[in-house]
This record gives structure tokens, sequence and C-alpha cells, in this order.
């Protein structure tokens, strides 16, 4: 392998020193992208870049896909280098996307379904994705919908839903219908057979709800009959919330 560089180094120098028609007795400036010492010429290799006659690894983010560099290029949208000294860039696989020097998972709310992407694309109004890294979002159930988009739970999706333990599947009383009769129906952010609105820290997506689901821990929030878990915001930093919170606490420490 030296042998072969020392090889390269001198048929470099040859070309140099005929083409220029330089001699012994005169000089010449060194071409950019290369080392000059006295008659031998060194190309800076691929990954780096020649700068006040040095060869200087390309920064992660850029690459040189040839020798006898001065600069560096930045990789393309939808692609990355992680590390110095990078003769390519790679591409974004399926549910990442280029953010800096790396491929970011896609946050939850979003998906990326082909390669290369340089910008991850928000779920449709009627579908939603729980998970980081997506190629795809999920359709809300038969029924039901979103208000708006990049929805992260299926309890942002309004309307008639299965989980028994929070949806009468007839009338708001939980009992059936007669048949020809007219059964009212709660509204979402209501519950229970007199349709009340769930309190502040808790929110109903379900027409009919038997209850109230509750902001996750660490979140809250201070509307009254609220329709989705949008609604719970997170506790500032240094404060907390349990399950069904409507403000958080002041004090960690407390």
């Amino acid at each position: 392998m030296l042998l072969r560089r020392q090889q390269f180094q001198y048929i470099i120098a040859f070309i140099y020193l005929n083409i220029s028609g330089s001699s012994s007795g005169s000089c010449r400036a060194c071409p950019s992208g290369a080392l000059c010492a006295g008659t031998i010429l060194t190309a800076c290799p691929r990954g780096t870049f020649e700068s006040s006659n040095q060869c200087l690894p390309c920064a992660a983010g850029t690459y040189a896909s040839a020798v006898a560099q001065t600069s560096c290029q930045q990789c393309h949208p939808g692609t990355f280098s992680p590390r110095a000294a990078s003769s390519t860039c790679t591409v974004c696989p399926p549910g990442r996307y280029q953010a800096a020097t790396r491929c970011a998972p896609c946050p939850a709310g979003m998906y990326a379904s082909g390669i290369g992407a340089s910008v991850c694309l928000q779920c449709a109004a009627g579908t939603y994705q729980p998970k980081r890294g997506s190629i795809h979002c999920v359709g809300c159930f038969k029924g039901s919908y979103t208000t708006g988009v990049g929805a992260v739970s299926v309890y942002e999706c309004i309307g008639r839903f299965p989980p028994s333990e929070v949806h009468c599947p007839y009338g708001s009383n939980c009992t059936q219908c007669a048949y020809g009769s007219n059964c009212t129906q709660c509204a979402p952010g209501t519950y229970g057979s007199n349709c009340t609105q769930c309190a502040p820290g808790k929110y109903s997506p379900f027409i009919d709800a038997n209850i109230c689901l509750k902001c996750p821990f660490g979140t809250f929030s201070t509307a009254m009959g609220a329709l989705t878990r949008a609604t719970c915001s997170p506790c500032p930093y240094g404060s907390f919330a349990t399950e069904g919170a409507a403000a958080c606490s002041e004090d960690c420490a407390s």
C-alpha cells in the first residue's frame, strides 16, 4: 500500500513538472488540493481538503468524494455523514429524516414513507401515529375523526370508539334504545347519563362516554369539556402533576 502511494506521488510530480515546464532552476506554486515538498506532490485524499499546505478532514455533515479538494461539500438533503473525513454521505432510511449530522427518527404524529427524507410529514386529518420512526400513520376507527393534523394518539380520534370502560354502546345511560325511539347521544367532552362536561384535567373524545379519561402523569389541563388529549400540556421544568391534574405542583421537592 505504501509503495503504491509513493508511486502515485511520483507520477503526479512527474506530470506536474513536465506540464509546468519547471526545472531545477525554477519553482512553481503548489497546485490547489495538494501538498508539496521539493519535487514531491501529494494529493489530499478523499474525505479531506487542502488548506495552508495541510490535508484537513471534512467535518461531520460534509464530504469530499474526490482527491485534491480545496473544500468539502455539504451532504445533500436526506443524507448525512456522522463522522469526520467522510468521502460519501449515507441516505436516511424510511421513518427517519436528516437532522444535521445524523438521521433522526420522525417524532410521534409524523412519518417518512420513503428513503432520503429531509423532513417528516404530519399525519393527515383522520389518522394518528403514537410511535417514533414510523413510515405511515394509522387511520381512526370507523365513525371517528381528528380535528387537525399530527395526532399522536387514538384518543385524539373524536366519535364512536369501542373501549367498553369508557363507551356506552347504545344509549347515553348504557341501555339499549327501543326500536324507533329517539335516544339522546352525549357529545364528546361530556360523560354519563346527564352529559356532564369533563372536569379540568380530563377529556373525552367519544360519543356517549361513561367516564372521562385522565391527562397523563406530568401533564395538566385547565379546560372544561375537553375533547382530546392534545389539551393536556406538559408541566414546566421543575414542577410535576399526577394523573388527571388541573394544575402542576410548583416544586418537585414538596
